[in-house]
């Protein structure tokens, strides 16, 4: 998701906004995929392969365009 003609001033709202979510997001993913991981459920049955890796990234990125400073 991109937008280009965010207000300056704005920016440090969006990027505290975006990090209170994404921190929320990243502990609902590890709460879902604990249930799943041999390491900390010991209620998977030692006979299925827990082999299989799941990686979830977030991230986002802000500049103020040179050009319109």
């Amino acid at each position: 998701t991109e937008f280009d003609r965010i207000s300056r001033e704005a920016v440090p709202q969006i990027k505290r906004w975006i990090l209170k979510e994404g921190t929320r997001f990243q502990e609902r993913v590890r709460s879902y995929l604990a249930q799943f991981d041999a390491d900390t459920n010991p209620d998977i049955p030692p006979h299925q392969h827990a082999d299989a890796r799941v990686v979830v990234g977030t991230f986002s990125f802000s500049e103020m365009s040179e050009e319109r400073a």
